[in-house]
């Protein structure tokens, strides 16, 4: 599949691997080094990267395998993976959240410019400037996202009443020792509750998957044209979808932790469940949708391998 052009696979594993050790270890090692854990909403900041870099490559793969990579001076890739972990470390010193600032985007900032350093120690400078329309429509999502925290304050509690709505439907089928607070946004099952705010109302998944949407939407736009008709339609039903998971991750949730486990339901399923759900739908939207709602030239859908 990518045996013409197995530096890239190289580099780009190389890279996915780095981000993922660093991004998911990053509370134990904030810890080590300052004493204290930081805690960030959810998993969707550490894991859009994954479906950037698999939008980039399926979409980009005949030039990816025309690319010739250049001999990497080993000294300037040192030199700017020390300056990505320094970046990255001082993101998690203390004294940002001391600041009258938001914590979140200002600890998340930082963390943007020392994977963006990472990528370019990696990859190297003439790669990110060969497709650098590409890197900075993902900077601009990323930043975006970041800034999504005004959106999330603004329409949560729509969404969350929804689900408790929902809920009231579907618990009775489970037990009837439950409670659902409208006012606090609180649910309990058994001995088990939670809170349904923000990274429970489902704003994150749908958020980000539409943002998905539009930059894969950009990048075909240049080899084939996309019917906007469709193409408005299938989002809808995507994001439809999504919230659906979402709320029945909730249930979920509420059930394991009340009958099988406190520790399975948040460190597991409301850590990585609905990342999960929205990376394998994006994943099939990628494979199967996108096909059906553009013309001219499918064929470069037809099959994930480097063509020339």
């Amino acid at each position: 599949m990518f045996e013409k052009q197995p530096v890239y696979l190289r580099r780009i594993l190389l890279f996915s691997v780095l981000y993922g050790l660093f991004a998911f270890f990053a509370p134990d090692i904030t810890h080590y080094l300052y004493g204290y854990s930081v805690v960030k909403e959810d998993r969707y900041f550490v894991l859009s990267m994954y479906p950037l870099i698999l939008i980039f490559t399926f979409l980009r793969r005949r030039e990816i395998s025309e690319y010739v990579f250049q001999k990497r001076n080993i000294f300037t890739s040192i030199f700017y993976l020390i300056i990505s972990l320094m970046v990255l470390f001082f993101s998690r010193r203390e004294v940002l959240f001391e600041m009258k600032l938001n914590p979140y985007v200002f600890s998340v900032l930082p963390d943007l410019i020392g994977y963006a350093l990472l990528f370019v120690a990696i990859m190297g400078g003439a790669f990110v400037k060969k497709f650098r329309r590409e890197m900075l429509l993902f900077c601009g999502f990323l930043v975006a996202y970041v800034f999504m925290q005004i959106l999330v304050e603004n329409y949560w509690k729509f969404f969350s009443d929804i689900i408790l709505d929902s809920l009231e439907i579907y618990l009775p089928l489970v037990s009837s020792s439950y409670l659902i607070n409208h006012a606090s946004y609180n649910v309990q099952l058994e001995a088990f509750s939670v809170h349904i705010g923000p990274t429970c109302s489902g704003i994150y998944s749908m958020f980000t998957f539409s943002a998905l949407f539009i930059i894969t939407w950009v990048l075909t736009m240049r080899s084939m044209r996309v019917q906007v008709m469709n193409a408005l339609l299938a989002w809808l039903l995507g994001v439809i979808v999504l919230f659906v998971l979402n709320t029945l991750r909730i249930g979920i949730i509420i059930v394991v932790g009340a009958y099988v486990s406190k520790y399975l339901a948040i460190e597991i399923f409301h850590e990585y469940l609905s990342a999960i759900f929205l990376l394998v739908l994006f994943v099939v939207y990628l494979y199967f949708v996108f096909p059906k709602i553009t013309v001219s030239d499918k064929k470069l859908y037809a099959k994930f391998a480097f063509k020339k």
